[in-house]
């Protein structure tokens, strides 16, 4: 058999296309995926052992707060338990001895376990999370193979709908969850520390921080009738359009907030979290969460720099991605300068005549203006 797959979409959209075992996002009837899921008797095994799981998680006894939200964090050990965990312990463990093969399954994770966390977040359980996260990771309940399939497919699974799914108004806690949760899972050191050193961190980093841009079709069935000042259709509501245009104001707002939230945990962290290669790091050596965040910001700018030419070159970020991180700069920044003086501002971290600004538009004679201007010869 051949497959010549075809997708037709509006202007500037981009398809995602479904060949793996996973649910489709957008079921149709009689149509599957290419590769068969798995079969209903390990689907049922998985339901079972999360329902367990769910069960025994209150009787984990509360993990500190200070280790859920602190920026410097240290995981756990076994001789800080006391003696009354040892039996949740030991069911936790006979739990995962089951659960762990199965977070190597891609529909499995997609299909059972996102809904699963997404749920607790949901319904405010953040400390069932934390004690989840805490007892499989800490304890070294998953094999180091496990994990690192399981956190793959799970932020994968989230950064695939932060750009997919459109931003509604009318659906804001919706829209909001798979963020939500990424946020509230690397809150936690032993989760932080597990995620920056996957193999695809970079990638999945970017998904994370990318919102779906509105197009025609989105925005029409979001403003269907569109009001101006003349405008004779009497459909059109000035008052209605003004009341939407805000909602969906109020719900960007929402999602940049989670993206601030999210770099602000990264860039906040500074113990080691590994000594491993990373990506970014192919040599080895000490790293923290904030340095592997700086590697990847560096990274970042330098793979989209010639994204203004008239022909861009392929590997370019989605420009949703990039002005959420611009913005989070920004904003950072913003907090920055409040408590230091002008003179102390760290000019060369930003600009030491190294990048060629020729391919971006009116922004090389400004950048040669100030530079002439304001020497960083002079600059401390």
């Amino acid at each position: 058999w051949a497959y010549f797959p075809a997708t037709s979409w509006a202007s500037g959209g981009r398809p995602t296309c479904t060949f793996r075992a996973r649910p489709l996002p957008y079921p149709v009837d009689g149509y599957q995926p290419l590769k068969a899921p798995p079969p209903p008797v390990l689907l049922a095994q998985a339901a079972y052992v999360l329902r367990c799981l769910q069960r025994l998680l209150p009787a984990v006894p509360s993990v500190p707060e200070a280790e859920i939200i602190s920026p410097s964090r240290t995981p756990t050990s076994k001789a800080s338990r006391n003696a009354a965990m040892d039996d949740a312990l030991i069911v936790a463990a006979a739990v995962f001895l089951h659960l762990g093969p199965l977070l190597e399954n891609e529909y499995v994770v997609v299909s059972l376990v996102y809904p699963f966390l997404r749920d607790l977040v949901a319904s405010g359980q953040t400390v069932l999370v934390a004690r989840l996260v805490d007892v499989a990771i800490s304890m070294q309940l998953l094999e180091p193979s496990e994990l690192s399939s399981f956190l793959t497919t799970l932020f994968g699974h989230i950064g695939d709908l932060c750009s997919t799914q459109v931003m509604r108004a009318d659906q804001t806690p919706e829209r909001l969850a798979p963020v939500r949760l990424a946020t509230v899972l690397l809150r936690m050191p032993p989760m932080l520390s597990a995620f920056v050193q996957l193999d695809t961190f970079p990638v999945l980093l970017e998904n994370l921080l990318t919102i779906k841009q509105l197009n025609s079709p989105d925005l029409e069935a979001f403003l269907p009738n569109v009001w101006w000042p003349g405008c004779k259709d009497e459909a059109a509501d000035k008052g209605q359009m003004e009341a939407r245009c805000e909602q969906l104001r109020e719900a960007y707002e929402a999602r940049e907030a989670q993206v601030r939230e999210l770099c602000t945990l990264l860039l906040d962290d500074d113990a080691c979290c590994t000594t491993a290669p990373t990506p970014l790091t192919p040599g080895g050596g000490p790293v923290s969460p904030r340095e592997l965040f700086r590697l990847w910001l560096r990274q970042l700018v330098k793979r989209n720099r010639a994204a203004l030419r008239n022909m861009p070159p392929p590997g370019l970020s989605k420009p949703t991605m990039l002005s959420s991180v611009y913005f989070f700069v920004v904003n950072y920044l913003t907090a920055y300068m409040r408590d230091t003086p002008a003179a102390q501002f760290p000019v060369r971290m930003f600009y030491d005549g190294s990048i060629d600004y020729y391919d971006f538009s009116r922004l090389g004679g400004l950048i040669s203006h100030v530079s002439k201007t304001y020497p960083i010869e002079n600059a401390v």
